[in-house]
């Protein structure tokens, strides 16, 4: 695997980047048609977890095969890598009880498709980056599943896109890239820049009810698959799609069959929110 894949700019057409799927391919679909994407010169990227939970986790996996999409490396493939490729028992439980059960047939445990067909995904899964940027100078772009954040967390320890391009994270800083939410979840404010140098970053592995900045990261995961799985509170879900050369994020519904747009400078931005909350508290303190 190369941890991280350069691509050029798109010259021709438009760069959609899309949140987790989770087998939501209807969804996805309908969205594109809507948006009138043009397999000939758009690109789809998305920002891992393309299986589990939803059932069209394969057709979604299968998705990488296509020459306009891309995908990073997404926690949920990383725990198929982990149960079918490097054989871990421990894994292979923890994948089934976090929507891994999409390989069986509905119902039972019998297998619904071969296990060469889930190892060669596996392997191919196996082969996808941690990290996609696109582009450079101004315009570049970065992908990443859950953040780019430096383990520790200590004031002066920023990660750039020379970080990136040089490759100067460790073990636990990639690890990060699939399971972490800390700067999503840190409801304080940061005094100092972790992102500077760092262009903005598409990721997801948090679901959110709506589309939100922090710093370099624009969170992108809508919680779509949770409609469908008839989840409590799931009113407000969406698949979010964003376009990066028009700078628009649009929602598409599972439940009211609709797709809004919202600029990026209209996008919730956390660290404003983090700032007023902390003087709301000190004023209560006083």
């Amino acid at each position: 695997m190369n941890k991280v894949l350069h691509l050029k700019a798109n010259e021709k057409g438009r760069d959609f980047i899309v949140g987790d799927l989770h087998g939501c391919l209807e969804d996805l679909l309908l969205t594109l048609t809507t948006l009138s994407f043009d397999e000939k010169v758009d690109r789809l990227f998305c920002v891992g977890d393309l299986i589990d939970r939803g059932h069209d986790s394969k057709a979604c996996a299968e998705l990488i095969r296509k020459p306009w999409f891309h995908a990073v490396r997404g926690n949920h493939e990383e725990m198929m890598i982990d149960s079918l490729i490097r054989k871990n028992g421990e894994w292979f439980r923890v994948w089934q009880n976090n929507g891994g059960q999409w390989i069986y047939k509905p119902g039972t445990y019998e297998l619904q498709y071969s296990n060469e067909e889930m190892k060669q995904l596996a392997k191919e899964f196996d082969e996808l980056p941690l990290i996609i940027t696109v582009g450079e100078g101004e315009d570049r772009f970065n992908m990443v599943h859950a953040e780019l954040f430096r383990h520790g967390k200590q004031k002066g320890e920023n990660i750039s896109d020379k970080d990136i391009d040089e490759w100067t994270f460790h073990e636990k800083d990639e690890d990060a890239m699939l399971w972490g939410r800390s700067l999503i979840m840190f409801r304080k404010e940061i005094d100092w820049n972790p992102h500077e140098g760092l262009s903005l970053t598409y990721v997801g592995h948090t679901p959110l009810n709506a589309c939100t900045r922090r710093f370099q990261h624009l969170y992108l995961d809508g919680g779509c698959v949770y409609h469908h799985l008839k989840a409590k509170s799931s009113e407000n879900v969406s698949l979010m799609i964003a376009c990066h050369q028009t700078k628009l994020v649009y929602q598409w519904s599972p439940n009211w069959k609709t797709l809004t747009k919202l600029p990026y400078n209209d996008i919730i931005d956390m660290e404003e929110i983090v700032a007023k909350y902390q003087e709301e508290q000190k004023e209560i303190i006083v």
